[in-house]
């Protein structure tokens, strides 16, 4: 089995706007929600549970108040 055969990625047919787009979070503006994203065993990736982004002690006090607002309990800083 070949690596690529491994890949996992969007949905088929799914538009930046409709998968990982940016959350619109001004001071972090990377900051995108993961979900969407297939897995290696078929599945997918529930929007609105994991979100990646880079420094989130970035955040502005008004960008705070929306990150709190999605409900993120854990941070994983890697």
């Amino acid at each position: 089995m070949s690596h690529d055969s491994n890949r996992t990625g969007p949905h088929p047919g799914a538009s930046p706007a409709q998968l990982g787009a940016g959350l619109g979070v001004a001071s972090v503006p990377n900051m995108r929600d993961l979900g969407g994203w297939s897995t290696r065993d078929g599945g997918r990736v529930v929007r609105g549970a994991v979100y990646r982004s880079t420094d989130l002690s970035r955040l502005t006090n008004e960008d705070r108040r929306a990150v709190e607002a999605l409900g993120i309990r854990a941070v994983f800083d890697l």
